[in-house]
């Protein structure tokens, strides 16, 4: 069993009512052993662990089959095993390994040597332009999820209300509110549209590199409009619209959208809309 301070083996449930400290699988152990002593900066944490019946008793072992090395709270990427016909090989996965593999997942050696040196080759904490890149990928999923929570909304208002709008609002517009006994609905469904159109278009402009995405690390403010290289600020050289946008944009909760700011991703990401009569109306 491995005993160095960065290789972390939980203690889990026996089967009998008490705790087991699991082990590593002992194909893979030699590998995260040679690694942990390589770099000591470096957490080899639980990842996932086969679950064993030691004998008939109902006596439980767990061993890990698969680690994540964390290092200061990031994770670099996960090491573990891949079973083929002929045994077992190692497997090394992470960001940096799934972007260049065109098929499959992960890269798999029987040899370890070269599970090494791809993991000194591939492992490491982000840089700024694969930051950039997750924040820019964080903030399109987000952007989706609003414009995609507006549409239900949307589509949960007219639901209710579209029979009798069908009826009354091509003959006389001004009727319609006395004309519909969903009055409360009715109330919101300007709303909602509106809601909607402005996610729609921030959507659209997000999509399409025409909104400004705002990294923040540390004093640091990685700006950049669209796929556009990065321009590191202070927040006293930023645009007095980003500054005072992003100002807004702390105030408020995870994936909340505010209308012609902006919507921020979270506590260091934020998407803000370019200067425009239209947005600072």
């Amino acid at each position: 069993m491995i005993k160095l301070d960065n290789v972390i083996l939980g203690m889990h449930d026996d089967g009998k009512g008490g705790k087991t400290e699991a082990t590593v699988d002992t194909y893979l152990e030699p590998l995260i052993e040679e690694l942990a002593i390589k770099h000591p900066e470096w957490k080899f944490e639980h990842h996932y662990a086969r679950r064993s019946f030691v004998d008939n008793t109902g006596q439980v072992a767990w061993v890990y089959e698969r680690m994540k090395v964390v290092d200061k709270y990031e994770e670099l990427g996960q090491i573990g095993i891949d079973y083929t016909r002929s045994g077992k090989r190692f497997y090394i996965s992470n960001h940096r390994v799934e972007a260049m593999r065109e098929r499959g997942s992960g890269v798999k050696t029987t040899d370890i040597k070269k599970a090494i040196r791809h993991v000194d080759k591939f492992f490491g904490r982000k840089n700024l332009n694969e930051k950039l890149a997750e924040a820019r990928e964080k903030a399109r999923n987000v952007i989706e999820n609003i414009s995609r929570e507006k549409y239900y909304k949307h589509q949960g208002v007219w639901n209710v209300i579209q029979d009798d709008a069908r009826k009354y609002i091509a003959e006389n517009i001004q009727a319609f509110m006395a004309a519909t006994n969903n009055h409360k609905k009715a109330e919101e469904f300007p709303v909602a549209v509106q809601e909607l159109d402005h996610a729609n278009k921030v959507r659209e402009m997000a999509v399409n590199n025409k909104s400004y995405l705002v990294f923040i690390e540390g004093m640091n403010y990685s700006v950049s409009l669209g796929q556009s290289l990065p321009k590191i600020m202070t927040s006293e050289e930023l645009p007095t619209f980003i500054r005072m946008g992003i100002g807004m944009l702390k105030l408020v909760e995870d994936s909340t959208l505010i209308t012609n700011i902006g919507f921020r991703v979270d506590e260091s990401t934020f998407v803000v809309l370019p200067q425009s009569e239209e947005n600072h109306e």
